[in-house]
C-alpha cells in the first residue's frame, strides 16, 4: 500500500521472457511459477528472486512440443501439485521437482504442422512460436477431483473424468465448431461442475468470428454464446465467470471487453475507461472483489467492485427501478500508507496508475426521477455499530445513477478553530478517532427511501493488531477534542466581536467625527487587543513567507492528535503534549472572556450611544 499511485518501479521482474503466464503457489505467499517461451519453467522464490528450473525434461526419446506460452494450472485439490502441458499433460506433486505423464498426445499429432525446423533455404528464424500441435490451456475442475479439460492449438476439447486414465474430445460432437481452431482458454464454473465454457478462435486463418460455447451438462451438449453480427465483436480471447453470481459474465475479445448480466444470453459492450483493445486475459480478485483485465499492447486495467454488477445480475432489472440501493461492501482494511522507496519528488519520469485510496469503498444507486426530487446535501448517510450508536454520519447531493463514496473509518470530529465566521454546517466534521475493527452497518437515507448494508473492518495485515493500544489512542483523541473545545469557542468569539466591529464601522463612517469620537477611539484599542490575541493562535494576517520560529497555540493543538498517530499506545510524552493543550487553551480562553467583560462592553456602550446596534449584530454573528 503507497501513495502516489502504482509507479514503473512497483513492479518487479521474476522472470524473463516476451509476455507469459505467472501462477501464484497456493497457499505460499512467497513463490511463484513462471515461464518463459517453449515451456520454460522455473518455480520463484519472490522474497530473494532465486528460480530453480522445474520444465519437464522427455521421459523416453519423444520429444516435447510446447506452446510460446505453454498451459500451466494449479491442481485445486493439492497445494503443492501443479499442471504443465506439453502434446502431454504432465502433473506435480512436489511444485515441479519430478513429473508425471497424465495423457497420451492430446493434439493431432499432424506431421504437416510440425516442419518449424524447415526454413525453405532461408536462415533459420525458429524462436518457438513456431511450434504446433501444443497443449494451450489446462482447467481443472474445482469441484470435482480428477475431471480435467485441455484445449490445443489444433482443434481439440479434451476431457477426462478419472485424472487422464481416458479422455474424450468434444470437438467433433459441437456442431458448427471451427475444426482446427485455437482453443486458449476453457473455464469450468466454480458454482456447476458440469458447466464448462470453451474459447474458440480461428483468425489465423482468416475467421474473424467471435466464437464461445457451454456446456451444462458436462460435455453431452454445448451451445454457442456468440455469433457472428451480434452485439460481440472481434474474435474471443479470453472468458470470466463471476465466482459469487454465476449468471454475471465477462468476455475478452480482439476489440474489448463485454459482459453479461444473464449467463451469456445477451452481452453488452463494456465502455466505461477500457478502450477497444484485446483483451487477453481476465481474473476477479478473490478479496476486493475487482475484475483485472490483461490486455495487449495497453497495460493491465483494474474495474473496482464489482458488487452492483452482481447485484444486477443476481436481481435483474427491477433493480434499477428501485429509488436507492446500498451495494455490498467489501471487506476494509485499515492499513498504513507508505511512501514509494527512492525519490519522494520523482519530477520527470512520474509515470504511475490509479491507486486504491484506502477506507471502505460504498457504492450506491439513486433512480432518476428520485434524484430530481432531492436538493443538495439531503442524502444521508452513517455509520452504526452493533450497538445502535452512530458513530459517523454526514450528507451528500444525490445524483441519478450508480455513485462511489469513501468512509475512511473516521468517527465524528469536532470544529476547529476558523479565522472567518463560516456558516455552521448541520452534518458533523469527520476526522474523529478511527473504529476499531469489527461489524458495522452503513445506512443512507433519502426522504422516506432507506437502504442499509454491513461493512466489516480489518486491522493491517500486515503487522500484529494490538486493540488495547488502538483503544487508548482514541480515548486520547476524545480527550484531546474536549480540551480544545474552549479554545474553539474562545475563537469564535473573537471573530465574532471582530464581525460586529467591522460591520459597525462601516455604519459608523456617515456619523460625524465630533458624536463618534469615543467609539472610534474603543473600537483602536480593541481590534489591536482582539488581533493580538488572534495572534496567539494565528500567524498575524499580512504575514509573509513560511513557518515561524514562534510556537502558536495552532501547533500544540495538532501536536496533542498527532502524538497518537502511530500504532503503539500514548506514553508521556503525548499525556504532556495533552497537559499543555488543557493549560495553554484555557489561558487563551480567559484572554478571550477578559476582553469580552472588559474593552467589549466598554465599545458596545460607546456605539450604541450614536444610536447604533452593536449588540443586536453581535447575537447576529452567533446564528451563522
Amino acid at each position: 500500500w503507497h501513495v502516489g499511485g502504482i509507479r514503473n518501479e512497483d513492479w518487479q521482474e521474476i522472470l524473463f521472457g516476451d509476455g507469459f503466464d505467472v501462477l501464484p503457489a497456493p497457499e505460499d505467499l512467497n513463490t511463484a511459477y513462471a515461464m518463459y517461451q517453449g515451456g520454460g519453467l522455473s518455480r520463484i522464490d519472490l522474497r530473494n528472486g532465486d528460480g530453480t528450473s522445474v520444465q519437464p525434461v522427455p521421459h523416453d526419446t519423444t520429444a516435447l512440443r510446447f506452446a510460446w506460452n505453454a498451459a500451466i494450472a494449479a491442481d485445486p485439490f493439492d497445494a503443492n501439485g501443479v499442471y504443465f502441458g506439453s502434446q502431454f499433460m504432465h502433473h506435480s506433486t512436489d511444485r515441479g521437482n519430478t513429473w508425471v505423464i497424465k495423457s497420451p498426445d492430446l493434439t493431432t499429432n499432424d506431421s504437416e504442422k510440425q516442419n518449424q525446423a524447415e526454413s525453405g533455404g532461408l536462415t533459420i528464424d525458429a524462436t518457438k512460436a513456431e511450434n504446433h500441435c501444443t497443449i494451450l490451456c489446462i482447467a481443472p475442475n474445482p469441484l470435482r477431483e480428477g475431471e480435467i479439460w485441455v484445449g490445443t492449438d489444433d482443434g481439440r476439447i479434451q476431457h477426462t473424468t478419472d485424472g487422464g486414465a481416458t479422455w474424450t474430445d468434444h470437438a467433433a460432437s459441437i456442431k458448427r465448431f471451427p475444426q482446427g481452431a485455437w482453443i486458449p482458454q476453457i473455464h469450468v464454473s466454480p458454482h456447476d461442475a458440469d458447466e464448462v465454457y470453451i474459447v474458440v478462435n480461428d483468425y489465423r486463418r482468416n475467421n474473424w468470428q467471435p466464437y464461445l460455447y457451454r456446456t451444462t451438462d458436462g460435455g453431452e451438449s454445448w451451445v454457442r454464446l456468440v455469433l457472428e453480427g451480434g452485439e460481440v465483436t472481434g474474435h474471443v480471447l479470453s472468458v470470466a465467470q463471476d465466482p459469487e453470481v454465476a449468471s454475471l459474465l465477462f468476455l475478452g475479445t480482439e476489440e474489448g471487453l463485454f459482459v453479461s448480466f444473464d449467463r451469456g444470453a445477451n452481452w453488452k459492450r463494456w465502455e466505461h475507461n477500457v478502450p477497444s483493445v484485446p483483451v487477453r486475459d481476465m481474473v476477479i480478485h478473490p478479496r476486493d472483489g475487482d475484475l483485472i483485465l490483461g490486455t495487449f499492447g495497453r497495460a493491465a486495467y483494474v474495474i473496482d467492485d464489482l458488487a452492483p454488477l452482481r447485484s444486477l445480475a443476481a436481481e435483474g432489472n427491477g433493480l434499477m427501478e428501485e429509488s436507492l440501493r446500498v451495494f455490498a461492501i467489501p471487506d476494509a482494511y485499515q492499513v498504513n500508507f507508505r511512501r514509494h522507496a527512492g525519490a519522494r519528488f520523482p519530477a520527470d519520469h512520474y509515470w504511475s496508475g490509479a491507486n486504491y485510496g484506502g477506507g471502505a469503498r460504498v457504492q450506491f444507486y439513486v433512480h432518476p426521477d428520485t434524484a430530481d426530487v432531492y436538493g443538495k446535501d439531503e442524502l444521508e448517510w452513517s455509520i452504526i455499530n452493533t450497538e445502535g450508536d452512530t458513530l459517523r454520519n454526514g450528507a451528500l447531493t444525490a445524483d441519478g445513477g450508480i455513485q462511489t463514496i469513501r468512509w475512511r473509518f473516521d468517527t465524528n470530529g469536532m470544529d476547529w478553530p476558523q479565522r472567518e465566521l463560516k456558516k455552521k454546517k448541520d452534518e458533523p466534521n469527520g476526522g474523529g478517532p478511527d473504529v476499531l475493527p469489527g461489524p458495522y452497518t452503513l445506512a443512507m437515507n433519502l426522504g422516506d427511501h432507506a437502504s442499509s448494508t454491513p461493512v466489516t473492518v480489518h486491522p493491517d495485515p500486515r503487522v500484529p493488531y494490538n486493540r488495547q493500544a488502538h483503544e487508548a489512542r482514541n480515548l486520547h483523541q476524545r480527550i484531546a477534542m474536549e480540551a480544545a473545545k474552549p479554545i474553539v469557542d474562545a475563537m469564535n468569539e473573537v471573530q465574532r466581536m471582530l464581525t460586529t466591529m467591522g460591520t459597525v464601522k462601516d455604519d459608523l463612517k456617515w456619523i460625524p467625527d465630533s458624536l463618534k469620537e469615543d467609539a472610534t477611539a474603543l473600537a483602536d484599542s480593541l481590534d489591536g487587543e482582539l488581533t493580538r490575541i488572534e495572534e496567539i493562535y494565528y500567524q498575524p494576517r499580512d504575514y509573509k513567507g513560511t513557518g515561524s520560529v514562534t510556537e502558536r497555540l495552532n501547533s500544540i493543538l495538532w501536536t496533542a492528535f498527532s502524538v497518537t498517530g502511530g500504532a503503539d499506545a500514548p506514553g508521556g510524552n503525548a499525556q504532556r503534549a495533552l497537559e499543555r493543550l488543557r493549560d495553554e487553551g484555557k489561558a487563551f480562553a480567559d484572554q478571550v472572556k477578559a476582553v469580552q467583560e472588559g474593552l467589549w462592553l466598554e465599545w458596545l456602550e460607546a456605539a450604541e450611544a450614536v444610536d447604533r446596534s452593536p449588540s443586536r449584530i453581535y447575537e447576529g454573528t452567533g446564528k451563522q
